[in-house]
């Protein structure tokens, strides 16, 4: 009857499985379990709820569910031998399981998903390239053309994404996969700048363009911080790519993220 809770954990090159599950209660959540030997999860008996997690480039199964029972929400298994088996019970929503050698196995219900090939139990499922941004470099955030985008469900899902900040439901409905497209609003009556990493510092207008990365862990390998210089304190970071400033029918500056 063991519980365990594992968040913001990456499991990287283990020799054999990521994760040996035998019985008890485990939950993994905004995290990365990839390039394992074998598989990514191996699981019998027990419970076992995935949020927001990535299943990479594993040897042999994402997930392998032998027995009892997995939920699966937003997560990605991607680049595996076979995305997910299930020979217990699963249930999953808003997930992507796509560029596996093989999706899924077994029997069980995957709703609002994307599915390479189709052919899985579900209730409105997809079947079409969720467009990531670079899946060989490990960005799997999709792109502002994305057929993933607001096409999971609102029921029963984490307040965050893969991040912990952004919150879920950023537009009428759920992004399928770990990370949730946002757009920020800034107040009207504020000036604002933007300061990058070289020091630069420029007004941000409507028309203002800017580009800078993340990594699939959430850490900052380059960003820009915009603060409003009436304060004088920060906002907010963004380590996002392809942040564009625009404005909005009433006139307010909005931060789009692609």
């Amino acid at each position: 009857n063991t519980t365990a809770n594992l968040k913001n954990i990456i499991i990287s090159g283990s020799a054999t499985v990521g994760i040996d599950q035998t019985g008890g209660n485990v939950t993994v959540s905004s995290s990365i379990i990839k390039n394992s030997a074998s598989h990514g999860i191996n699981k019998q008996n027990g419970t076992i709820a995935l949020d927001n997690t990535l299943l990479l480039n594993n040897d042999g199964t994402g997930l392998n569910n032998l027995s009892g029972t997995a939920t699966v929400r937003h997560i990605i298994a991607y680049g595996n031998n076979l995305g997910i088996n299930n020979s217990g019970t699963i249930n999953g929503w808003n997930s992507i399981l796509w560029g596996n050698t093989s999706q899924f196995s077994g029997s069980g219900s995957i709703m609002y998903s994307d599915i390479q090939g189709g052919g899985v139990v579900g209730t409105d499922n997809i079947n079409s390239d969720p467009l990531f941004i670079s899946a060989a470099a490990e960005n799997f955030q999709v792109s502002k053309n994305s057929p993933v985008l607001e096409k999971g469900t609102s029921i029963n899902i984490p307040l965050y994404d893969f991040t912990g900040v952004q919150p879920r439901m950023s537009g009428r409905y759920p992004d399928m996969g770990i990370f949730e497209r946002s757009e920020v609003k800034l107040p009207l009556d504020l000036s604002y700048y933007y300061t990058d990493l070289s020091g630069t510092t420029d007004n941000i207008t409507a028309t203002t363009s800017i580009i800078i990365k993340r990594n699939i862990s959430g850490q900052d390998i380059a960003g820009i911080t915009i603060v409003p210089n009436t304060l004088g304190i920060n906002i907010f970071t963004f380590d996002l790519s392809d942040l564009v400033i625009t404005q909005d029918m009433s006139g307010l500056p909005v931060i789009n993220i692609p």
